[in-house]
């Protein structure tokens, strides 16, 4: 997004210098004209009719069309009459005296010149002018004269620029933005190949920014070599066609390669017709330029067309709002470049003003393709930090040693990065009701998860485990107005501070098991964080189906099968891992009495049972992980936490408990408070201890059973 970023900025500081300046040069122009002597107006035919020189009447045969006129007095040695010609030969005397004449021969194009600056040297004292004029087309009424002026030719040039500086100015921006383009396709290299035809386009707009220059007129008041100006005039009309249809054909949603073979065709064609003409049968271009016109014509058809096309396909999928930028361009471009060519030919052909249209047309259709362009750069750009976000997130997750860790990382990252107060994930249990599993929480934000457990999903969750099918996401913009859809979770999200969310679903075999997501995230953030969450989706399912792989593993490694308490070979590890060097812990050694009993007269079910019992009430006092299974009906239990007398305390309910339930065990505890006394030793004493005290239970109720 940054290079996006910057590359807006430089188009916007370049526009905003281009339309400064051509505000500064073409203001205020009345004070700095007073230098020059209007002389276009009130020239007189033979037979006394007055005329002007930029509405010059039909010459009939081939005589030419004389005017004259009284000069100002006072004539300043460095005074000159300052012109402009179209297409036409004439020459210049003064008091019956010729001092200019201008009959050029022929140029790559033809005869015509198109618009030529004359300086005419007026000698002092001169009274009267005459001009002899001789159209290069005929009656084409192409041929005339424009800003006819005495005085310097320093005034008139600053003149000139002054007057049709804006025009050059819009010229030169429309250049500087085909370049802009240019660099736009190198800042957007690496992105999807296919977004838009940047270097097309920009081939397209350098073109017509070098035509519209031309047309402008002031490079002719630096540059001589009018042949060459001729060659870009005709030239860029004919080619500028085709590389257009190529961006605008892949702007659209479907590219039709068809629509750009026909335009390059239209194109060669039109070339090829040109050069026949002009260097097989030495025709004029100027006559036959009807050829160029068709090869911009068509290609703007072409545009509509597409445009056209376009439009109808986003419509059925409801996807016009993202083109509409697209369209509106490509239509004014359109009607300014068919309006600019009637006006051509209605006139005469006239190239006087012609091309204004059309350059506001380039220049609006520019711009608004830059923003359109600049808008998908950076949704591609966002689309590669949704990437960046996703893989910097496994990358942070995964550096954990076990799923239960990633998937706290995960939520951590997820809500801290996202700007969320809570990060969480709720996960169906085996009652019809759902657990919050996971949380994390900002700075300052009370955590949740002990009071969301047990959340109902009829009336509650269903509606959202709809919604995960249908669109994968539920989103609450706004939980007050969620309150009309559903009100049992308005109920449960309102009081605990949420006023927006957005969650994804997690997934098994049997479809949607739980849901994932954040609370309160940053509004403008939405649309980024539904992709990331819909992102995020498999890889919170991975590792939750890896957590629960590794439960079962553990449990089968782990676990006593019939008790769910730890069995032999966790005690083994837990000596290796954690007693052998701990300084203070207790143990309890706990059998069972009655159990043979049990077996004999009600069936080894009843013993299970009773067992089970046992087990569920040690672990209701030390943990399932601190109660292991040693034996049939022996249990020992690990005590961390306590010192001696809370040890010897809580070990002292074990046989209230279990008498509750109906049950009887004989108990026998020892503490160890020296970090070099072993494990086995510990053992030893409370192993003695209990079997002291089975010893005195049997001894009470003469059962002579033994171990």
């Amino acid at each position: 997004m940054d290079k996006a970023k910057k590359l807006f900025n430089v188009y916007i500081v370049l526009i905003v210098v281009i339309v400064v300046l051509a505000f500064v040069l073409s203001r205020d122009k009345s004070d700095r004209n007073r230098a020059l002597t209007s002389f276009g107006t009130d020239w007189l035919l033979d037979d006394g009719t007055e005329v002007s020189l930029d509405a010059l009447p039909p010459i009939e045969g081939s005589d030419a069309l004389v005017l004259h006129k009284i000069l100002p007095e006072h004539i300043k040695m460095e005074d000159q009459l300052n012109l402009i010609s179209n297409n036409i030969y004439f020459d210049v005397e003064v008091d019956d005296r010729p001092i200019y004449s201008y009959h050029p021969g022929e140029n790559v194009t033809g005869k015509g010149y198109g618009s030529q600056i004359h300086y005419i040297a007026l000698p002092e004292g001169a009274k009267q002018i005459t001009i002899s004029c001789t159209p290069i087309y005929g009656k084409d009424s192409s041929g005339l004269f424009q800003d006819v002026y005495i005085g310097s030719e320093e005034a008139y040039i600053a003149k000139e620029f002054r007057d049709r500086g804006a025009s050059f100015m819009l010229a030169i921006l429309i250049i500087f933005l085909g370049i802009f383009l240019f660099v736009m396709h190198i800042g957007a290299y690496g992105l999807r190949a296919s977004i838009y035809n940047l270097p097309a386009m920009a081939i397209g707009v350098l073109m017509l920014g070098m035509w519209t220059s031309v047309k402008s007129l002031t490079p002719q008041l630096f540059f001589d070599n009018v042949g060459v100006l001729r060659v870009i005039d005709y030239g860029c009309l004919t080619f500028v066609g085709y590389p257009m249809v190529v961006f605008i054909n892949s702007a659209a949603e479907k590219p039709n390669k068809i629509f750009e073979y026909v335009s390059f065709a239209v194109m060669v064609v039109s070339a090829a017709f040109l050069g026949i003409c002009r260097f097989g049968f030495g025709i004029d271009v100027h006559n036959v330029n009807i050829v160029a016109f068709i090869s911009i014509g068509i290609p703007l058809f072409i545009m509509i067309v597409i445009v056209i096309k376009d439009m109808l396909y986003n419509i059925k999928k409801n996807n016009v709002r993202n083109h509409i930028v697209f369209y509106v361009g490509v239509i004014i471009l359109v009607v300014c470049g068919v309006l600019d060519i009637v006006r051509y030919f209605v006139n005469g052909k006239s190239t006087r003003y012609s091309g204004m249209l059309l350059q506001v047309g380039i220049v609006i259709f520019i711009s608004l393709m830059v923003v359109q362009i600049l808008r998908a750069l950076i949704r591609e750009h966002q689309s590669f930090d949704q990437q960046k976000f996703i893989n910097d997130i496994l990358q942070y997750s995964m550096s954990a040693v076990s799923p239960d860790e990633s998937l706290d990382q995960m939520l951590e990252y997820l809500g801290s990065e996202l700007g969320a107060d809570r990060a969480y994930i709720f996960e169906d249990n085996d009652r019809g009701s759902t657990d919050n599993t996971y949380e994390w929480c900002s700075a300052g934000v009370r955590p949740e998860k002990d009071s969301l457990q047990n959340v109902p999903y009829e009336d509650t969750l269903d509606l959202w485990y709809d919604e995960f099918e249908k669109t994968n996401c539920v989103i609450i913009k706004d939980v007050d107005e969620y309150k009309e859809v559903n009100e049992n979770v308005y109920n449960i999200l309102k009081p605990i501070g949420i006023h927006s969310m957005i969650a994804g679903p997690l997934r098994n075999e049997e479809g949607v098991c739980g849901f994932f997501g954040v609370n309160n995230p940053p509004e403008e953030s939405f649309k980024s964080i539904v992709k990331i969450i819909r992102l995020l989706e498999y890889f919170m399912n991975e590792l939750i189906r890896q957590r629960d792989n590794q439960e079962l593993l553990y449990r089968y490694s782990y676990v006593d099968s019939l008790t769910g308490v730890m069995n032999r070979r966790a005690l083994d590890e837990m000596i290796e891992e954690s007693l052998e060097n701990c300084e203070e812990y207790g143990l309890v050694m706990c059998d069972i009495n009655g159990l043979k009993k049990a077996n004999d007269e009600q069936g080894h079910l009843v013993g299970d049972m009773m067992i089970q019992d046992v087990a569920r009430c040690l672990a209701t006092i030390y943990g399932e992980k601190r109660v292991f299974r040693t034996g049939g009906d022996e249990f020992l239990a690990i005590c961390f936490d306590k010192n001696k007398n809370e040890f010897e305390e809580e070990a002292a309910t074990i046989k209230p408990i279990v008498s509750e339930h109906g049950h009887s065990v004989s108990v026998g505890t020892s503490y160890c408070a020296m970090k070099n006394v072993g494990f086995n030793a510990v053992l030893k004493l409370a192993d003695s201890k209990m079997y002291d005290d089975k010893a005195q239970y049997y001894k009470m109720h003469g059962d002579r059973r033994r171990r």
